[in-house]
């Protein structure tokens, strides 16, 4: 097996369609980690800013508890040691750090959002939070991520590395010949097939460290590396074991180019194309009209509490669901219009979290139907796989959208609640709140 690969390296050398589709596989794999990076260190330092802004903005906020008028400059109306304005003015972003592994995949990153601003009426379908119906194929993408250029342009860089072999000797009738010189035939064509995959594959290793280093991740993400590497390595594996039945077959250099083209184009381009249309045709997509629905129907039920009788107010406000009827106020014989203010957002949050919630049932379905499809479409299985190691597939953004929710059930709970209970905010519950709704407790 030496002597093949020290011949198969010259021979590799001196072809230079090999040697170019190597080249412009290197460039190509460094330009989409250079996008991935770029967009990585853009995230990276919004992030660092709005978190440093947050940190800033409390402490002007904190500072107000020691001044004669608790508020800001000019809004002499407003008094931090109420509830309404304390837990107003409390900031509370949500960041969803970037991991430095989207140097390698950017995945679903350019369609979500990764922070906001959250308040008491936010829900997790802002404009500022873009749904995402799940896409399995990256074709119609307008970047280049690394994720793409293996999951694509590997396999192809292996159909012109390996489409000639025996192919040629069968062009030139010369396999009879190499029967006789080598030991095993089987042996030479296997060996001459594994140099390819390993040079692939240490091409690929190799590029992966450059960025790798340069990005921190070998330092920070080293088992995320090891397992996106191998999983790569699985990948282009499978890929090779499929063109090596096809090298098996007794034809010439065009045919085995022809059928291996064509396999490509079935698992890369066909099936992952023919199931996203399946799934869009089975799941079409509601563009979140019923949300939007229950966001502005809502709303304009809860306003309309303002005109509602005292009995009528009592009923929908101390529902022992909402837990407002043990407070202070909740004990009271009349509901003020000031608490019916401070619990809108709480009924609100109520009321868009539950459709919230089918939107999200509805992407699971998606998602399902895609993951059903993994034992016929093996790239859309990888793709996903590999923005999984990245975080920066759907469930990552999910799982974004989650803390969000819990922060605005957080904000305003703790706004109904709170006023509801009549506490006076001092500088202890400041802190609490900044902690509080910031996930930290």
């Amino acid at each position: 097996m030496k002597d093949t690969f020290i011949l198969e390296w010259k021979h590799l050398w001196r072809t230079r369609s090999k040697v170019i589709a190597l080249l412009l596989f290197m460039a190509l794999s460094l330009y989409a980690m250079n996008n991935g990076y770029a967009i990585y260190t853009k995230q990276s330092l919004e992030s660092n800013e709005i978190l440093s802004a947050q940190e800033a903005d409390f402490k002007t906020v904190s500072a107000w508890m020691d001044k004669e008028h608790k508020g800001p400059e000019g809004k002499d109306y407003v008094d931090i040691s109420e509830t309404l304005w304390a837990i107003w003015y409390t900031p509370s972003w949500k960041v969803k750090q970037p991991s430095p592994m989207m140097v390698y995949s950017i995945g679903q990153s350019g369609n979500f959002g990764y922070y906001k601003k959250v308040m008491e009426w936010s829900t997790i379908y802002d404009n500022d939070l873009i749904q995402e119906i799940a896409n399995p194929e990256q074709l119609a993408a307008s970047y280049l991520d690394f994720g793409f250029a293996v999951l694509y342009l590997g396999p192809l860089l292996l159909i012109i590395l390996l489409y000639n072999i025996k192919g040629f000797e069968q062009d030139h009738h010369m396999i009879g010949l190499l029967k006789v010189q080598v030991n095993s035939f089987a042996k030479w064509l296997m060996a001459r097939i594994s140099f390819y995959y390993l040079l692939v594959i240490a091409t690929i290793l190799f590029l992966m460290i450059i960025y790798g280093g340069i990005a921190g991740v070998l330092l920070t993400n080293t088992w995320a590396f090891i397992t996106f590497f191998i999983t790569v390595a699985l990948y282009l594996l499978f890929w090779t074991v499929i063109l090596s039945l096809i090298m098996a077959m007794n034809t010439g250099s065009t045919i085995k180019a022809v059928s291996m083209s064509a396999i490509w184009l079935v698992l890369a381009v066909l099936i992952p194309g023919s199931v996203h249309q399946w799934m869009a045709l089975s799941h079409p997509s509601s563009y979140m009209t019923e949300f939007l629905d229950a966001q502005r129907n809502g709303r304009n039920e809860l306003y309309a509490m303002y005109s509602f009788s005292q009995d009528s107010l009592q009923k929908v406000l101390l529902d022992p669901k909402l837990e407002l009827h043990q407070t202070l106020a909740g004990k009271d014989s009349l509901i003020e219009e000031p608490l019916i203010s401070n619990a809108l957002p709480y009924l609100a949050n109520r009321k868009t979290s539950k459709a919230a919630a089918d939107i999200e049932k509805a992407n699971e379905e998606r998602n399902r139907l895609i993951q059903a499809s993994y034992f016929f479409n093996p790239v859309t299985f990888f793709q996903n796989r590999l923005n999984a190691i990245c975080e920066t597939d759907y469930y990552a953004y999910k799982r974004f959208r989650e803390q969000i929710q819990e922060i605005i059930d957080r904000r305003s709970e703790a706004k109904a609640k709170d006023s509801w209970n009549r506490i006076t905010v001092d500088s202890q519950r400041l802190q609490y709140y900044k902690n509080y709704f910031n996930l930290q407790e």
